[in-house]
């Protein structure tokens, strides 16, 4: 009811009656929610903003509904505000004289996670390092995922050292008298990184933004370095979604060892990390191989698309295309 009261309101229609009708005194609005929680921008002046008080209530009152007057304030774009969590507040960008948004993860939102992993890294009730990490990964990757889309490089890495100082400072409570070279030696990862580690479960790195994956050469997030987690991340697919479909590029070992010498794969700094000489060697991971079929036997549907020069050559091409690289369809 609150979006269509100030959808009816923008009765201008195009851009250049709006900026008509901002010059001859007035205000144009636009509202952005999610559940019971909005903000409502106004391009106007503070009296504009001031009068949606009794507006929004008159509104809301049939609804049975009030505004939080706690929770609810009338501010400047470059003063900020929170709303879901973020900091939203107009800046000058660095180096230059322009103006823009910035969204940032909230105070009380990094607060907040702090003290959660303050909270996981204060009981004694974790018997190894192994169970700590995984209760500390949830929390830091659910975290991370939600506010990946604000600016908040700063903040990951701040929350990083946090969490590294916890850890470290947990597992020198667990092992009295232990020094830095064998915490060093027996806990963490090394260099690069130095992560906390224990049976391949490694601290969740906040810092690391999108990656360029090595098996597949698409943009994704990678969450242990460059290596690769295809194997692990598909076994881990199989058991929270049964019944899925998913379609895997599989490449043989002598394409990896012979990929740097390819003159089509110089110019890419992504290298393939993980070979499938054989894709029924998949089915260990709890999958079954529905179809198999390397790029020169492509199905009737989808070859009969390609133009007809691509349908002539693939046949002549099968001896290569067939080893180089297979798709390959799994089921959960």
């Amino acid at each position: 009811m609150l979006d269509e009261h100030f959808c009816a309101k923008d009765e201008h229609g195009t851009r250049w009656r709006r900026e008509a009708h901002r010059k001859r005194g007035g205000a144009y609005y636009r509202i952005i929610r999610y559940a019971d929680d909005f903000a409502i921008m106004v391009c106007g002046s503070k009296a504009h903003a001031d009068a949606l008080w009794e507006e929004v209530a008159a509104v809301l009152a049939p609804l049975g509904l009030r505004l939080s007057e706690t929770k609810t304030r009338v501010c400047h774009l470059d003063e900020g505000f929170v709303f879901l969590g973020f900091r939203i507040q107009r800046r000058i960008k660095r180096g230059t004289s322009k103006k823009c948004v910035y969204t940032y993860p909230s105070k009380k939102a990094l607060l907040s996670v702090m003290a959660k992993v303050r909270a996981l890294t204060n009981r004694s009730r974790h018997k190894t390092l192994e169970d700590l990490l995984r209760q500390l990964n949830l929390v830091l990757r659910g975290w991370c995922n939600y506010f990946r889309h604000g600016v908040s490089k700063a903040t990951f890495h701040f929350l990083d050292a946090y969490v590294w100082r916890r850890v470290t400072a947990w597992l020198r409570k667990r092992h009295t008298g232990i020094t830095w070279k064998d915490l060093y030696r027996r806990f963490l990862t090394g260099r690069p990184g130095n992560r906390p580690a224990e049976n391949g479960v490694i601290m969740f790195d906040t810092t690391q933004g999108p990656r360029w994956c090595g098996c597949c050469s698409r943009r994704a997030r990678t969450t242990t370095g460059w290596r690769c987690g295809t194997p692990k991340a598909t076994s881990s697919t199989s058991t929270d979604f049964p019944g899925a479909f998913i379609a895997l590029d599989t490449f043989p070992r002598r394409t990896l060892d012979q990929q740097r010498k390819l003159a089509a794969r110089r110019g890419i700094p992504a290298r393939f990390a993980w070979a499938c000489d054989d894709p029924r060697s998949l089915e260990r991971l709890g999958l079954r191989v529905v179809e198999s079929t390397g790029l020169a036997r492509l199905p009737g549907p989808v070859r009969r698309q390609l133009p007809a020069r691509y349908r002539f050559l693939l046949p002549l091409a099968e001896p290569v295309l067939g080893q180089a690289m297979r798709v390959t369809l799994l089921q959960a």
